[in-house]
């Protein structure tokens, strides 16, 4: 793995999230749907496939239409929009809003602890919002793969806006070739440093198959804003299955969404100003320590 200022603070972060102990928080912003009983968790993970195959042929289906009929990308959106709220359970009733009675009940009847794999820091068993707690599980599921296939980097609109659609394709490839150089290698080593394994479900070769199979315009269209036009496909999937706010959310990488990256630079170059100038991203961390 590389030996720079970003994988420092890239490994920190990810390092400190796959040790998984901290604080239990209610999270008393989302759309909470009552917890299953039964079959019904089964059921709804069954479904999960499908929602994101039906998003696949939504957005397709959409991009090729709106692309007939010269409606551009607005159009494609809309089309793409009005069918993932439709089938959204979210929208349909399936949770309650967490601002009314039936949602602070369904908040409250909401069990933290054993049914997630989280466990007390000195005993098991179900801990309240608040306490400390260390997560028991295994086997950590990273995203890998989806900014790489689906256009979810900064540099992606710089190479489109240069070199168009095929200037874009040429990026994706060349990010998926060096994958397992800039990325894996180091995150694998960090993740079996907590004597855990990573799983990465966007590199499944079913999943990346069928990206493959299907038009770079319908999985990213870099013309449309932040949080909207990069990785569109997987947002219209997100949407589906009932999260739209996730869906909207604009990507931060994990080392400035943590601060690590800010603290990192004011530490090593005096202030974020300074490593910009220095474009400490790519500082070798062995000829800063020498200094």
């Amino acid at each position: 793995p590389a030996g720079t200022i970003m994988d420092l603070n890239i490994g920190a972060a990810l390092w400190l999230a796959v040790g998984a102990r901290g604080k239990l928080r209610r999270p008393v912003s989302w759309c909470m749907p009552k917890q299953p009983s039964g079959g019904a968790s089964d059921a709804a993970a069954s479904a999960a496939p499908e929602a994101a195959a039906s998003a696949v042929s939504t957005i397709t289906t959409a991009s090729a239409a709106s692309a007939a009929s010269g409606g551009g990308f607005a159009k494609a959106e809309e089309a793409i929009g009005s069918s993932s709220m439709k089938s959204s359970p979210c929208c349909q009733g399936g949770g309650a809003d967490p601002g009314t009675a039936a949602g602070k009940e369904s908040l409250e009847g909401w069990q933290l602890g054993n049914p997630g794999g989280i466990a007390g820091d000195d005993e098991g068993g179900d801990v309240a919002a608040g306490a400390r707690y260390r997560s028991s599980a295994r086997v950590v599921l990273l995203g890998h793969g989806a900014d790489e296939q689906c256009a979810g980097y900064g540099r992606h609109r710089t190479r489109f806006r240069n070199g168009g659609m095929a200037g874009l394709a040429e990026e994706l490839t060349l990010d998926m070739q060096r994958m397992w150089l800039r990325n894996l290698g180091r995150d694998d080593r960090l993740v079996a440093d907590w004597g855990k394994e990573a799983r990465h479900p966007f590199l499944d070769e079913g999943f990346m198959a069928a990206l493959l199979d299907t038009p770079l315009h319908a999985i990213a269209d870099l013309r449309a804003p932040p949080g909207t036009g990069d990785k569109r496909i997987l947002r219209a999937a997100l949407a589906q299955m009932g999260l739209p706010k996730a869906a909207k959310r604009v990507k931060r990488a994990i080392q400035f969404g943590t601060r690590i990256g800010k603290l990192s630079n004011i530490r090593e170059f005096g202030s974020n100003r300074a490593a910009n100038t220095r474009n400490a991203g790519t500082v070798e961390l062995h000829t800063l320590w020498q200094h």
